[in-house]
């Protein structure tokens, strides 16, 4: 992984995500996805894949929950 990939964060906002999110920002990288619940619904099939085509991430941490 190198400090320009796209990286897509799911669950941003919550403990593990945003740790994620903080830990990348300090190592410089610079193209971070972390899009809210109401921009990515991962409830929503057509959405999601909507979404990753749009965006293209290389890397996806999936901490999202429910």
């Amino acid at each position: 992984m190198n400090r320009n990939s796209t990286i897509l964060i799911t669950g941003s906002t919550g403990m593990v995500g945003n740790s994620i999110f903080k830990y990348l920002k300090n190592k410089e990288y610079k193209n971070i996805l972390k899009p809210s619940r109401s921009v990515l619904n991962l409830n929503n099939k057509k959405n999601v894949l909507n979404y990753l085509k749009e965006t293209k991430p290389e890397y996806v941490f999936a901490a999202a929950a429910y």
